[in-house]
């Protein structure tokens, strides 16, 4: 929460009255709903995908579709195996530990004390 605060200060310096408009509350909102939608593109790039973003994960052994950025200019989503009428499509939202799986995405698989990312016990 310490970054945050400290990332909402900054803007405030940098952008004159901002914070009459848009209070930390605000922000921090924000913060979250992007964060929640956003892909990790590559490793200094973060990025909002439309359509994409409605894509569900489920535990490694469920993942039955994958995604890859080709040129930095578009996404390709492909099946691992054909997928049924009515299956959901689901896709890896990356090796989280459960602490960094809550904080980005707001849950937990059921099975979360399985997770083989688990370094922070639940």
């Amino acid at each position: 929460m310490e970054d945050l605060k400290s990332d909402y200060e900054t803007l405030s310096k940098l952008i004159p009255r901002i914070d009459k408009k848009y209070t930390f509350e605000l922000f921090h909102r924000a913060k979250i709903l992007f964060t929640s939608r956003s892909f990790n593109l590559d490793e200094e790039l973060i990025g909002l995908v439309p359509i994409f973003d409605m894509i569900n994960t489920a535990p490694t052994d469920q993942i039955n579709a994958q995604w890859v950025l080709v040129d930095d200019e578009y996404f390709i989503l492909t099946a691992k195996h054909f997928i049924e009428k009515d299956e959901e499509i689901t896709i890896s939202y990356g090796e989280k530990d459960n602490y960094l799986q809550f904080l980005a995405h707001g849950f937990l698989f059921e099975n979360a004390e399985t997770n083989p990312f688990n370094f922070y016990p639940f």
